[in-house]
Protein backbone atom coordinates (compact mmCIF):
# COMPACT_ATOMS: atom_id res chain seq x y z
CA UNK A 1 0.00 0.00 0.00
CA UNK A 2 1.16 3.45 -0.63
CA UNK A 3 2.00 6.18 1.36
CA UNK A 4 -1.83 7.51 0.38
CA UNK A 5 -3.17 4.51 1.23
CA UNK A 6 -3.75 2.98 -2.34
CA UNK A 7 -2.95 -0.21 -3.25
CA UNK A 8 0.55 -0.18 -5.35
CA UNK A 9 0.83 -1.63 -8.21
CA UNK A 10 3.47 -4.26 -8.85
CA UNK A 11 6.26 -4.18 -12.30
CA UNK A 12 6.85 -7.45 -13.63
CA UNK A 13 9.58 -8.70 -15.67
CA UNK A 14 8.88 -12.31 -16.99
CA UNK A 15 12.08 -14.41 -18.00
CA UNK A 16 11.14 -17.11 -20.97
CA UNK A 17 8.47 -16.58 -23.15
CA UNK A 18 7.42 -20.26 -23.30
CA UNK A 19 4.05 -21.77 -22.68
CA UNK A 20 4.45 -21.48 -18.69
CA UNK A 21 5.00 -17.33 -19.22
CA UNK A 22 1.56 -16.82 -20.24
CA UNK A 23 0.00 -18.70 -17.33
CA UNK A 24 2.37 -15.92 -15.24
CA UNK A 25 1.13 -12.80 -17.32
CA UNK A 26 -2.68 -13.89 -17.38
CA UNK A 27 -2.26 -14.29 -13.32
CA UNK A 28 -0.76 -11.06 -13.25
CA UNK A 29 -2.96 -9.40 -14.85
CA UNK A 30 -5.56 -10.98 -12.77
CA UNK A 31 -4.39 -9.68 -9.79
CA UNK A 32 -5.01 -6.14 -10.81
CA UNK A 33 -1.93 -4.77 -8.64
CA UNK A 34 0.70 -5.65 -11.28
CA UNK A 35 1.53 -4.62 -14.81
CA UNK A 36 4.12 -6.16 -16.95
CA UNK A 37 6.61 -3.73 -17.84
CA UNK A 38 9.66 -5.97 -19.55
CA UNK A 39 9.82 -9.47 -21.11
CA UNK A 40 13.08 -11.58 -21.95
CA UNK A 41 13.70 -14.43 -24.30
CA UNK A 42 16.77 -15.50 -26.38
CA UNK A 43 14.53 -15.00 -29.48
CA UNK A 44 13.68 -11.44 -29.68
CA UNK A 45 10.68 -12.23 -31.88
CA UNK A 46 8.93 -14.90 -29.67
CA UNK A 47 9.82 -12.08 -27.12
CA UNK A 48 8.41 -9.54 -29.00
CA UNK A 49 4.98 -11.68 -29.94
CA UNK A 50 5.01 -12.36 -26.23
CA UNK A 51 5.15 -9.27 -25.23
CA UNK A 52 2.24 -7.34 -27.56
CA UNK A 53 -0.32 -10.23 -26.44
CA UNK A 54 -0.11 -8.48 -22.73
CA UNK A 55 0.55 -4.98 -23.05
CA UNK A 56 3.11 -3.84 -25.47
CA UNK A 57 5.92 -4.21 -22.73
CA UNK A 58 9.64 -4.09 -23.44
CA UNK A 59 11.56 -7.12 -25.02
CA UNK A 60 14.91 -8.15 -24.48
CA UNK A 61 17.58 -10.96 -25.16
CA UNK A 62 20.02 -10.17 -22.51
CA UNK A 63 18.05 -11.54 -19.39
CA UNK A 64 20.73 -9.44 -17.18
CA UNK A 65 19.44 -6.09 -19.04
CA UNK A 66 15.69 -7.15 -17.71
CA UNK A 67 16.73 -7.52 -13.97
CA UNK A 68 18.74 -4.73 -14.13
CA UNK A 69 15.83 -2.78 -15.58
CA UNK A 70 14.31 -0.05 -12.70
CA UNK A 71 10.97 -0.32 -14.07
CA UNK A 72 10.64 -3.86 -12.79
CA UNK A 73 10.09 -4.84 -9.23
CA UNK A 74 9.40 -8.61 -9.28
CA UNK A 75 11.02 -11.01 -11.68
CA UNK A 76 9.10 -14.56 -12.87
CA UNK A 77 11.26 -16.49 -13.87
CA UNK A 78 10.10 -19.36 -16.34
CA UNK A 79 13.44 -20.66 -18.65
CA UNK A 80 14.96 -23.88 -18.35
CA UNK A 81 15.50 -25.52 -15.17
CA UNK A 82 19.11 -25.50 -15.76
CA UNK A 83 19.40 -21.66 -16.07
CA UNK A 84 16.91 -21.04 -12.71
CA UNK A 85 20.00 -20.83 -9.91
CA UNK A 86 22.19 -18.02 -11.78
CA UNK A 87 18.57 -15.82 -12.56
CA UNK A 88 17.92 -16.07 -9.29
CA UNK A 89 21.55 -14.80 -8.16
CA UNK A 90 21.29 -12.37 -10.38
CA UNK A 91 17.84 -10.84 -9.54
CA UNK A 92 18.58 -11.29 -5.90
CA UNK A 93 22.29 -9.07 -6.51
CA UNK A 94 19.42 -5.97 -8.18
CA UNK A 95 17.30 -5.75 -5.06
CA UNK A 96 14.73 -7.54 -7.36
CA UNK A 97 11.71 -9.93 -5.35
CA UNK A 98 11.37 -13.60 -7.63
CA UNK A 99 9.19 -15.84 -8.61
CA UNK A 100 10.76 -18.98 -10.07
CA UNK A 101 9.10 -22.33 -11.75
CA UNK A 102 10.54 -25.32 -10.13
CA UNK A 103 13.10 -26.64 -9.39
CA UNK A 104 14.75 -23.40 -8.57
CA UNK A 105 17.88 -25.08 -9.10
CA UNK A 106 19.50 -28.33 -10.39
CA UNK A 107 22.64 -28.88 -7.93
CA UNK A 108 22.88 -28.34 -4.60
CA UNK A 109 25.66 -26.27 -5.06
CA UNK A 110 23.18 -24.05 -7.45
CA UNK A 111 20.76 -24.47 -4.70
CA UNK A 112 23.33 -23.24 -1.95
CA UNK A 113 23.87 -19.87 -4.30
CA UNK A 114 20.74 -18.58 -4.31
CA UNK A 115 19.71 -19.38 -1.46
CA UNK A 116 22.82 -17.56 0.27
CA UNK A 117 22.01 -14.56 -2.35
CA UNK A 118 18.43 -14.02 -1.39
CA UNK A 119 19.23 -14.29 1.95
CA UNK A 120 22.04 -11.79 1.90
CA UNK A 121 20.25 -9.02 -0.14
CA UNK A 122 16.82 -9.47 1.77
CA UNK A 123 14.67 -9.86 -1.09
CA UNK A 124 11.75 -11.91 -1.10
CA UNK A 125 11.48 -15.26 -3.64
CA UNK A 126 9.42 -17.89 -3.89
CA UNK A 127 8.90 -20.93 -6.10
CA UNK A 128 5.82 -22.19 -7.53
CA UNK A 129 3.90 -25.38 -6.32
CA UNK A 130 0.23 -24.61 -7.45
CA UNK A 131 -0.77 -28.37 -5.97
CA UNK A 132 -0.56 -27.14 -2.66
CA UNK A 133 -3.45 -24.36 -4.01
CA UNK A 134 -6.03 -27.30 -4.67
CA UNK A 135 -9.03 -27.87 -2.34
CA UNK A 136 -8.57 -31.43 -2.10
CA UNK A 137 -4.73 -30.92 -0.05
CA UNK A 138 -6.18 -27.65 1.68
CA UNK A 139 -8.56 -30.40 3.58
CA UNK A 140 -5.81 -32.87 4.26
CA UNK A 141 -3.31 -30.42 5.53
CA UNK A 142 -6.32 -29.15 7.97
CA UNK A 143 -7.26 -32.68 8.99
CA UNK A 144 -3.87 -33.60 9.51
CA UNK A 145 -3.72 -30.61 11.58
CA UNK A 146 -6.57 -31.28 13.44
CA UNK A 147 -5.82 -34.96 14.06
CA UNK A 148 -8.21 -36.86 12.06
CA UNK A 149 -5.88 -39.30 11.38
CA UNK A 150 -4.12 -39.16 14.92
CA UNK A 151 -0.32 -39.04 15.08
CA UNK A 152 0.84 -39.16 11.73
CA UNK A 153 4.19 -40.99 11.58
CA UNK A 154 4.87 -42.01 8.23
CA UNK A 155 3.79 -40.91 4.80
CA UNK A 156 4.67 -41.23 0.97
CA UNK A 157 3.69 -40.57 -2.86
CA UNK A 158 3.21 -42.88 -5.28
CA UNK A 159 3.34 -40.55 -8.37
CA UNK A 160 1.61 -42.28 -11.89
CA UNK A 161 3.11 -39.38 -14.70
CA UNK A 162 3.27 -39.49 -18.03
CA UNK A 163 4.75 -36.94 -20.41
CA UNK A 164 4.43 -38.10 -24.24
CA UNK A 165 7.68 -37.77 -26.62
CA UNK A 166 5.97 -35.33 -28.42
CA UNK A 167 6.44 -32.80 -24.59
CA UNK A 168 10.15 -33.68 -24.51
CA UNK A 169 10.45 -32.93 -28.40
CA UNK A 170 8.81 -29.65 -27.83
CA UNK A 171 11.36 -27.76 -26.02
CA UNK A 172 15.03 -29.20 -26.89
CA UNK A 173 16.33 -28.65 -23.07
CA UNK A 174 13.57 -31.39 -21.87
CA UNK A 175 14.99 -34.43 -20.57
CA UNK A 176 18.47 -33.23 -20.70
CA UNK A 177 20.78 -33.33 -17.96
CA UNK A 178 22.68 -29.86 -18.51
CA UNK A 179 19.02 -28.14 -18.82
CA UNK A 180 16.65 -30.18 -17.19
CA UNK A 181 18.44 -31.67 -14.44
CA UNK A 182 17.21 -35.45 -14.30
CA UNK A 183 14.02 -37.41 -15.32
CA UNK A 184 10.66 -37.17 -13.89
CA UNK A 185 11.39 -36.68 -10.00
CA UNK A 186 13.08 -33.22 -10.77
CA UNK A 187 10.37 -32.22 -13.11
CA UNK A 188 7.37 -33.64 -12.39
CA UNK A 189 7.93 -35.71 -9.28
CA UNK A 190 9.28 -32.54 -7.46
CA UNK A 191 5.54 -31.73 -7.03
CA UNK A 192 4.72 -35.47 -5.11
CA UNK A 193 8.12 -34.61 -2.88
CA UNK A 194 6.81 -31.05 -1.79
CA UNK A 195 3.18 -32.20 -0.86
CA UNK A 196 4.91 -34.02 1.78
CA UNK A 197 6.51 -31.20 3.05
CA UNK A 198 3.32 -29.37 3.08
CA UNK A 199 1.65 -31.94 4.40
CA UNK A 200 3.87 -33.52 6.99
CA UNK A 201 6.08 -30.35 7.52
CA UNK A 202 9.56 -29.90 7.05
CA UNK A 203 13.08 -32.36 7.36
CA UNK A 204 14.17 -32.18 10.93
CA UNK A 205 17.42 -34.57 10.04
Amino acid sequence: MNKDGKMRTYRFGIIGCGSIAHHHAHSIRETGRGVITAVCDPSLDKARSFAEQYGGARSVTDFRALVKSPDVDIVAIGSPSGSHGEMVVACAEAGKHILCEKPIAITKQGLDDLVQAVEHHGVKMSSVFQKRLAPDFIRIKEAVARGVFGQVFLADAYIKFYRSQEYYDSAGWRGTWEHDGGGALMNQGIHGVDLLLYLMGDVKS
